[in-house]
Order: C-alpha cells, then structure tokens, then sequence
C-alpha cells in the first residue's frame, strides 16, 4: 500500500516539476517532500477508516494528436491539471521531440526515487515518523453528547469518524500509570539518578544480591518513580510554549529573518524561539518537525490555561496525533472540544486514581463507593455489609454438602481486578474498574461503564452469599446453574446490585455468570458470580438485568429498598 502511495506522489510530483520547467532539479531534495506527503496520506486514511487501495487514475480522453504537439505551456488549464495523455502521439510529426526526451529520463528518475524510498524512511514511533511528520492536518471533530446520556458511534467530520478510543485509551492509560504508584504507596522521596551508563549497570547488579523481599520492594519503588516521571515528562510539555515565548522575548527584532511564505499565527521570533529551544533540548530540527511541534505545543500550553488537567496528565500518542492532525479549518475549537471531555471525564478520572490505588493494594470490597458524597447521601447500608470481594459460603455445612453432593472441576479464572490490563481499551475483557455509580434522581442510583464495552466482557461481580439448599428466596435469591444453588443478597450488597432490573423476561444488556473457582486451597471451592455483558453496551448506557421473579422485580422498584441497597437491613 505505501508503495502505491509513494508511486502516486512521485508521478503528479514529477508532472508538476515539468509544467514549471525544472524537471532536471537534484533528486535528493524532492525524496523528502514525496516521502512526508505519501506518509500524511497514509496516515490520515488510516485515521478516518480507509483501508481500500488508492483507485488508480483515470487518464483523460486524448483530443487531435496534432493539439497535443508543442510547448505543454500552451495547452489549455484544466488539461494542464489533469494526467498526461500521450495515446496518439505515435503520428509521423516533423517537430523535433527533444522535451520528450527529457520527461522518459525525469520518470525514470523518479521510479527509481519511490523504489528507493525504503531506505530513507525515517523512525517511526507509533505511527508517526519522528523526522520528518506531515504538518497537513486532517478534517476531523468530535461533538459531545449532553451528561448521562450514551455515547454512539456518530462524531464524524467531512466523513471521517473520531473513535472513542481516543478518551478511552486515556482512562486505561490512568490506570496503567496509577497501578505502580498504588502498588509502592503515594509518598516523596529524594532518588539517585544517574545518567552513567556503568552506574546503571552496577545499580542493577546491586538488586541481584538483595533478598526477595527487599528486591520486590526496590522494583516496585523503580516502576513506581517509573510511572511517575512519565506522568511528569508528559505534564511537562505543557507549558514548553510558555517557555519558547519566553525566548523570543530576548531575541532582537533587527536580527530576525524576513518572513517568507504565507501569514500563519506564529510571528518570526516565535519561529526563531522554537528552533533555538529544539536545539537545545535535542529535538529534530526539519522544518516539518519545527511547524508540527510548534503548533502541538502551543495547543498543549492552551488547552491547560482553559482548565484541562486530567486529560493532559495521562493523554497518549493517539491524542497527540489527534491534536497534531487536527485542522484550524475543521469548524469546531481543538481546545473547547478537549476542554468539555475534561469536564466529562475529569470526576470519573480522579475515582478511577483513587479505585486504583485502593485495588492495587488489594482492596476488591469497592467500600470506596461509600465515602463518595453522591452516593453515600442516597444510601443508608453499614459498611460490613458492602462487599464486592467475593462471594463467600453461607455456612459451612451448606459448602461441605454442595461438595459431597458430586464430582465438581473448578474453571481457572483469575480472583478480582484489573489483571488483564491491555494499552487499548478495546483489547480489555474485564472492565469491571470503569464501572461506574452515579446518581439518577434524588432516590435511585445508576449502574454504568464509562467505556465502551464488548459481548462478553466482565463488568465485575455480583454481591452475596452462596446458598446451597432448597429453598430459595423469591425476592432475594438469584437461581444458580445447579440444583438447590443459588445467590443470597438480603444481607450484603455492591456497586452491581444497584443496577436495573427488568420484570422477568424483559430487555437486559447483561446476565449473571457462576464460575467454580479453587479457593484457599485443596479441598476448598468457591463460586464467583460475575456481570457479563450480552452485548456492546455504550458509554454511560445504563446496565440492565432480568429479574429471576416477579417478587424481585418488585423490591427494585422500591425507593426505600434502594436506599438500604436492596437487603433486609432496616436503617435505624
């Protein structure tokens, strides 16, 4: 594909080059433009959904032989703007055809030139090449639909649809970079750090020679100063254009440059300023690289001046190509579409650190929930009684008789959390940590993810109690895959519990899973009753289940069984 792109850019290239007459310019120079604007196409097909190989084009219908002789000047301009058509020019003519000549000897030039383009193709990091970045920028904007309600698949922009995934990837990237800090303990401590190649190695060869504990204990403190200083490295560049206007203030106006080329925002000594601090800093300096780091940084330096703060803290690479390929023609402000994710999403990303945190340490309860001011003030449920860790036995006698009563094979699933962690929120099958409660009215909360989820993802588990025996509660018991087993939760509650309950038989985005799991031991097993999702549920789109009985239908309904969070508790 990019050899088709490359092929394509080298030709219309080389048909400019000869309606300006300098078709016999240096190769060298030109490699570089046709490699950058080949690259910006692929780029931004690939950024709008296009997978589809280039249509080749269509030459235009050759006119009288004899029109087509003499100076390519002359001919009229929508012809000079179309492909060349040579069909005819086979005609016993008595003009000489010396330019002719040149243009077979400039083509073979350039074949040769997009054949060899491999070998100048600078790094590339995530997409985008380091050198030399395309500075056009793609028509693309997202309009946000109004609080709590779902979000679809419809931002688009002259065609091209702004995924998700860009605010999305935003959040997993919060938990990827808050589970370290989580993990070794929020605190601040003076650091050795080295820039000596040999000190990094005799460092390392320390930590050999520690004992486990003390080892497990350093590598933790690493990822976690790890994870800290790439929030820190990308909050940084936030206020790089402050710094480069800072610049320009001490540069001397009578020793600018003439400014060249068409009127932009940037001033000379802007330009000037931002050269000087890339050189200094150690960034490439093509000017392709100077004009997109120029206009990225200042959106940056923007975007946090109007209150951005989450989101710039854990952005990703696909927001930075965002932002870069973003058009100041596309209709819509880069920064006012940014700042209202902000305001979307910085109160579920400031939970989403402290949920982290909680259950890096290996707090699964989600008793959290309780010191949140917006759901607690709805609630009247004792803490004891919030627990989302496990499903554990109602008794004793009631486990030793479900394990006498056959043979039964526990299925290898892994215990609580986020442990599939994946870059990419699509990838991620447990999404149980972007579950969300959130107040629906003045009584009843609601249940939601705040991405999108997949058929078949977890959303976390069920609170209760396991059964064994054959009566099961009509209002509180949820029938298990088993005869006389079922799920008790009259005594304890969770997050899930609070979601929406259709009667019996009626629409549902999610169901109840039971999965037998080896407990703390041989010998010991344990049910897990997890929410799974039966289809592709939006963000912020309410979570629905089916009631197993009228009865249970009913007590969902109840203002005053919400507040209790649907057990038998009686607030005092």
């Amino acid at each position: 594909m990019e050899e088709i792109f490359r092929s394509l850019t080298a030709e219309k290239i080389q048909e400019l080059l000869v309606i300006c007459g300098i078709s016999n310019c240096c190769d060298e120079p030109i490699k570089q433009h046709i490699l950058g604007i080949s690259d910006f196409i692929r780029q931004t097909r690939q950024e709008v959904g296009i997978t589809d190989p280039p249509p080749l084009p269509t030459p235009t219908a050759s006119p009288d032989p004899k029109a087509k002789r003499g100076s390519y000047r002359f001919l009229p301009t929508p012809e000079k703007r179309s492909r060349a058509d040579y069909t005819g020019l086979d005609v016993p003519s008595h003009k000489k055809k010396r330019k002719n000549k040149v243009k077979a000897k400039d083509k073979t030039t350039l074949k040769e030139m997009s054949q060899g383009m491999n070998d100048a193709v600078p790094p590339i990091e995530g997409n985008i090449p380091t050198d030399s970045p395309s500075t056009d920028e793609a028509n693309t904007a997202m309009n946000l639909p109004r609080a709590g309600t779902p979000l679809t698949d419809v931002y688009t922009h002259q065609g091209g649809k702004v995924p998700h995934s860009i605010v999305e990837n935003i959040l997993v990237n919060c938990i990827k970079l808050n589970d370290p800090l989580g993990r070794y303990g929020h605190c601040s401590k003076q650091a050795i750090v080295t820039t000596k190649v040999e000190a990094i190695q005799s460092f390392v060869d320390g930590i050999v020679k520690l004992q486990y504990p003390d080892a497990v204990q350093l590598i933790k403190q690493e990822n976690a100063f790890s994870a800290s200083k790439s929030i820190q490295s990308r909050f940084n560049e936030t206020v790089y254009w402050e710094i480069i206007k800072k610049g320009a203030e001490l540069l001397d106006p009578k020793d600018l440059p003439t400014s060249k080329g068409p009127l932009d925002e940037f001033t000379m000594a802007e330009k000037v300023a931002t050269e000087r601090f890339m050189r200094e800093a150690g960034y490439g300096l093509s000017l392709a690289n100077q004009r997109q780091c120029r206009l990225f940084w200042k959106r940056l330096f923007e975007m946090r001046n109007a209150g951005v703060d989450k989101i710039l803290l854990y952005r990703t690479k696909e927001f930075d190509r965002f932002c870069k390929s973003y058009s100041s023609e596309a209709g819509a402000s880069l920064v006012e579409m940014v700042r209202n994710w902000e305001e979307r999403y910085a109160f579920h990303i400031k939970q989403l650190e402290e949920r982290v945190v909680e259950e890096s340490k290996g707090g699964f309860t989600g008793r959290l929930w309780l010191s949140q001011s917006l759901v607690a003030d709805r609630l009247r449920v004792p803490e004891n009684a919030w627990n989302s860790a496990t499903n554990p036995w109602f008794s004793s006698v009631e486990e030793t008789v479900f394990q006498l009563s056959g043979s039964h094979e526990p299925s290898a699933v892994t215990l609580g959390g986020f442990f599939d962690l994946q870059p990419k929120a699509e990838t991620m099958r447990n999404k149980s940590i972007f579950v969300i409660l959130q107040p629906k009215d003045d009584v009843f909360l609601t249940v939601c993810p705040i991405i999108s989820v997949q058929e078949g993802d977890t959303l976390g588990r069920f609170a209760g109690v396991i059964r064994y025996s054959s009566e099961c509660s009509v209002v509180y018991g949820i029938p298990g895959p088993e005869e006389n087993l079922w799920l008790d939760y009259s005594t304890v509650t969770g997050a899930l519990n609070f979601m929406k309950v259709s009667a019996p038989g009626g629409d549902s985005n999610v169901r109840l899973r039971w999965e037998l799991i080896d407990g703390r031991g041989e010998g010991h097993l344990m049910w897990k009753v997890s929410v799974v999702a039966l289809r592709a549920i939006q963000p912020f789109e309410e979570l629905v289940r089916a009631a197993p009985q009228k009865e249970q239908y009913l007590l969902h309904q109840s203002p005053a069984c919400a507040k209790r969070g649907y057990t038998k508790y009686q607030s005092s």
